[in-house]
């Protein structure tokens, strides 16, 4: 009797990277707040080291009544980046489901841009970030499915 769940198991542990990626889109919007406002907006780059400082001058553009468009959140000098100024490159995040897992991208087209000035990559989740979602969305997701098809 138990080889027919030993055989069922064994069927079922080729669906788990759909369920994983089913897992990651389904929470797609929460793991996009992640990276905004646990990362980027705390100016720590995708390797986990802080991202380079504000100067001064960037301070005084941004607190400027002249000039460009006011930044979403403070700049102030020797803080991090938060690499946010309109919020255009933020707003227009999304996730794209891989094989092998899922890459976070910008529709803006400034991540190059922001990669080149800031030294790093920027869209990746740190090993913190990425250890937290696996531990509490993509791991208890895989757990039930498995329990689940056993159970059955």
């Amino acid at each position: 009797m138990i080889q027919k769940d030993i055989d069922t198991v064994r069927s079922k542990l080729n669906e788990l990277e759909d369920v994983a990626r089913k897992s990651v889109m389904k929470n797609a919007d929460f793991i996009l707040e992640l990276i905004k406002n646990e990362q980027l907006g705390k100016g720590i780059m995708s390797d986990g080291s802080s991202a380079p400082p504000y100067s001064p001058v960037t301070d005084a553009i941004a607190n400027s009544p002249f000039g460009t468009k006011r930044p979403r959140k403070d700049k102030v000098a020797g803080q991090p980046w938060n690499f946010e100024w309109s919020g255009d490159w933020m707003d227009a995040f999304y996730i794209r489901s891989e094989l092998e897992g899922f890459d976070i991208l910008s529709a803006d087209g400034k991540t190059r841009m922001l990669e080149e000035k800031a030294g790093g990559q920027l869209l990746k989740l740190t090993e913190k970030l990425n250890d937290f979602i696996n531990d509490t969305i993509i791991k208890p997701d895989l757990y039930k499915f498995m329990l689940d098809s056993v159970l059955i």
